[in-house]
């Protein structure tokens, strides 16, 4: 066993430094071989500095010679990977300490292509806008509960418009799809793994459409989702509510990138709602596949409308027309009607920022465990310490709950820890 931690990135030195750190971190913990590819779409900071002073032992720094578009950078990835398991996260997500560690021990635990788990969003802090560092841990989702997951069932889902995101589908963006899963769907898609202007929401799909094994899902933590003020989520969430993309900014150049690539879907790079971009994906992904796609078009538009609903209405009207595109039939009566969509301008209270030294604020629900501010927060590193022991990320693949009650327990010690984390942080 192999596994190869692919990280795209460009131009985000800062947040790279300290994702190596926590995978440096998990690799020193985990057993099995580990190879980490860094594919550095052409960046004009310190990205090479920080990958050669990574401590990362026969770290792979793949340096395009020119920008590429987002989907070209993570393919360039994936080529300059060799292990046996690959799992894809971004340049300022992180890995759990123990996460390496569970991973290997869930790829061994069976004869699986596919491997799925609970990622805990980190909120890197923003002083611009004000922002403490942050994460949300959600108690029902990290019981260590461990399921087999029939492909097919997850694929009907999708058709019908039944999940709750494309992170539903096999990821391999926080997600671990085997070697022998990649090569099958490369060789039906013209040599070519990610398509579309979402790369990890069409491999979310066409992993499904190949599977030949059930999925293999857990409950525990083993990747770090962070959103940093430079990531591409956040830029697309400003374009959204402003209709504006500033000249020369990240966002201008993944828009300007992906022009260029041959390999994208029909939606557009600006294309406003994930749920168009999931429906792309899955008509091509079911093309490649010679399969015909049992799509519950009425489920999608009510999906896309009500994401669309508190768009500026220039975007609902362009969003409508590319269902219309899409799926036809009602979506394009719908395209013909008005556009009332109007995006709510509220006021921004900054938040007052901790000084150097603070402590972490922590709140406690039966639901959840928000852990805020402070040292503990400031960054991933530090962020990724806190979710592995709160979650009991620790804990070995083979001894997490088999029943509900045991999923019950490790949710009373997920609280306790966290009361124990708060009387620590007074």
């Amino acid at each position: 066993m192999k596994i190869s931690v692919i990280i795209p990135t460009r131009s985000r030195a800062r947040y790279l430094r300290e994702t190596l750190q926590t995978v440096a971190v998990a690799i020193a913990a985990c057993p099995a071989e580990v190879e980490v590819v860094v594919s550095d779409n052409h960046s004009e900071d310190d990205t090479a500095y920080v990958c050669a002073q990574s401590g990362i032992a026969g770290l792979i720094h793949v340096r395009q010679p020119a920008r590429l578009s987002m989907r070209q950078n993570f393919e360039a990835g994936l080529a300059a990977s060799s292990g046996s398991h690959v799992v894809f996260i971004g340049d300022d997500d992180g890995v759990a300490p123990h996460g390496l560690q569970r991973l290997q021990e869930i790829i061994a635990s069976g004869d699986h292509d596919i491997f799925k788990w609970r990622v805990v969003n980190y909120i890197w802090p923003d002083p611009d806008r004000g922002r403490q560092g942050g994460v949300v841990l959600r108690t029902n989702k990290l019981s260590g509960r461990v399921r087999r997951i029939n492909p097919k069932t997850l694929l009907a889902d999708f058709e019908t418009a039944r999940i709750n995101g494309y992170q539903s589908g096999a990821m391999i963006y926080h997600g671990c799809i085997s070697r022998h899963l990649i090569d099958k769907v490369r060789a039906a898609q013209e040599g070519t793994y990610f398509w579309t202007t979402c790369p990890d929401v069409y491999a979310s799909v066409a992993n499904l459409l190949h599977a030949e094994t059930d999925v293999l899902a857990v409950d525990i933590p083993i990747t770090i989702g962070g959103a940093s003020p430079r990531s591409n989520g956040t830029a697309g969430k400003e374009y959204t509510q402003t209709l504006k993309i500033s000249p020369g900014s990240e966002y201008a150049k993944f828009v300007a990138e992906l022009q260029g690539d041959p390999c994208l879907g029909r939606t557009p790079p600006t294309c406003p709602s994930i749920n168009l971009v999931t429906i792309d994906a899955l008509q091509l992904a079911h093309r490649f596949a010679g399969r015909k796609l049992h799509l519950n078009e009425a489920g999608w538009l009510t999906r896309v409308e009500a994401e669309i609903r508190p768009f500026p209405a220039l975007l609902v009207a362009d969003a409508r027309r590319q269902a219309a595109m899409l799926l036809g039939g009602v979506a394009a009566q719908i395209a013909a009607l008005p556009s009332h969509g109007t995006f709510p301008t509220l006021p921004v209270v900054p938040e007052a920022l901790p000084e150097p030294g603070a402590r972490t604020r922590v709140d406690i629900s039966l639901a959840k465990v928000i852990a805020r501010g402070g040292e503990k927060m400031a960054g991933i590193v530090e962020a990724s310490q806190v979710i592995d022991t709160l979650a009991g990320a620790s804990t070995p693949f083979a001894r997490l709950p088999g029943t509900t009650f045991g999923m019950v327990l490790r949710i009373v010690q997920l609280l306790r820890r966290a009361h124990a984390f708060r009387r620590a942080n007074l």
